[in-house]
């Protein structure tokens, strides 16, 4: 009875540990006025899609946690070290502070 028990902790331990791979992506976006940012946020990459689409209407904070913009559109978001395919993203990273 103890291997089972033993077992089911295992496995339940890898299931929860597969749910949330978090990451650091850097994502290209425009605020409700526009203004295109580069901004870094930490996603869960097991649902990379959802977590992108979830940042729609989210405010991009600043070092001390106060809204500078909020969110219109995601244009691209990659793996903090994966390159943009936008131009115009790659030109802006280049410039944003990390």
């Amino acid at each position: 009875m103890k291997k089972w028990g033993f077992m089911l902790f295992v496995c339940l331990c890898a299931t929860h540990a597969h749910a949330q791979l978090w990451r650091d992506y850097k994502c290209f976006v425009r605020d409700t006025t526009g203004t295109a940012w580069v901004h870094l946020f930490e996603l869960d990459a097991a649902q990379e899609e959802q977590a992108i689409s979830a940042l729609t209407d989210r405010s991009i904070l600043d070092s001390f946690g106060q809204p500078l913009a909020r969110i219109k559109t995601v244009v691209e978001c990659v793996p903090l070290d994966v390159t943009f395919s936008s131009t115009t993203a790659r030109q802006l990273d280049s410039v944003t502070p990390k």
